[in-house]
């Protein structure tokens, strides 16, 4: 069974733990369809950067499904045979695990594709790299205190050149103050660790005299993945609506998380309502 992987690591991440349920139950080898990054060169296949389990499809193989992908679209057949298309991105569509698919194109981003296999997927998003001494200090700070993940999105969210502009809530100041002050009054001394593509702003809107507040920046992480392993290992986690820092929530072992969530993350009304689906019940939503 092969997946399009595509977009961010968030995205990646969904898409890979669909394609792992359905692979698992279906008792099939999973494959990997990275040829859209091919033609999007500001992303990159992040996944193989983990202790993910897969073999990467072959480029023809990938073309005869996206042929066949076409040919169905055209002759109204679409989703009845070998090629699934997503409609929704948020909507559970329990078919992909009852026909036997071999191609999936979609962000299946809805945890009910993969809830059962949490387990799996907490082994497998770990990097394969060794971590460095440093980070291996922060790390055992970060599982030994009241840490608090607070993820702050901005950059394609913000750029006027970007279609993310029109697409995507912008979490304000006042977000994270309110979350900040929630997180206090539930939390004895909560050390806030600030993750974000733009740590300049944050470093100007966030008052570091009023909570314990930590910027991880460039001298602490040096990439994407750095950011998520540090992430994960907080212990709480105030989310911006970002599916990356989704993921290090929901993967948290942390038995007593505390996890807050935007209540807003579209511009749109009706898709707003149906990404619903990612907020787990014992979250706070603001």
């Amino acid at each position: 069974m092969i997946v399009k992987i595509a977009g961010g690591l968030g995205n990646q991440m969904f898409q890979y733990a669909v394609a792992k349920a359905v692979s698992l139950k279906m008792q099939q080898t999973l494959y990997l369809d990275t040829t859209w990054f091919i033609q999007h060169r500001s992303r990159d296949f992040e996944l193989h950067n983990y202790r993910i389990s897969y073999k990467k499809a072959a480029y023809a193989t990938v073309i005869w499904h996206k042929v066949w992908k076409r040919i169905f679209t055209i002759l109204n057949l679409r989703n009845r045979y070998w090629v699934y298309d997503e409609d929704d991105t948020f909507l559970y569509d329990d078919s992909v695990f009852h026909k036997k698919y071999s191609y999936l194109m979609g962000y299946f981003q809805n945890p009910e594709y993969f809830r059962s296999i949490r387990d799996v997927l907490q082994r497998e998003f770990v990097l394969s790299n060794q971590v460095e001494s440093g980070q291996g200090q922060l790390i055992q700070k970060l599982q030994s205190t009241e840490s608090v993940a607070v993820h702050v999105r901005r950059g394609d969210y913000v750029s006027e050149n970007h279609s993310s502009l029109q697409k995507y809530i912008v979490q304000d100041v006042d977000y994270y103050h309110r979350a900040f002050r929630l997180v206090s009054d539930k939390i004895s001394e909560p050390e806030f660790y600030i993750f974000s593509d733009d740590i300049d702003w944050c470093k100007k809107n966030f008052d570091s005299s009023i909570y314990h507040i930590h910027f991880i920046d460039s001298s602490l992480s040096n990439s994407v993945h750095d950011d998520f392993l540090f992430m994960r290992s907080c212990r709480h986690f105030i989310l911006a609506n970002s599916t990356f820092s989704w993921w290090a929530a929901w993967l948290s072992h942390e038995k007593g998380r505390l996890v807050v969530v935007p209540e807003r993350w579209y511009m749109d009304t009706n898709k707003n309502a149906a990404s619903k689906v990612l907020v787990e019940k014992d979250w706070f939503v603001l």
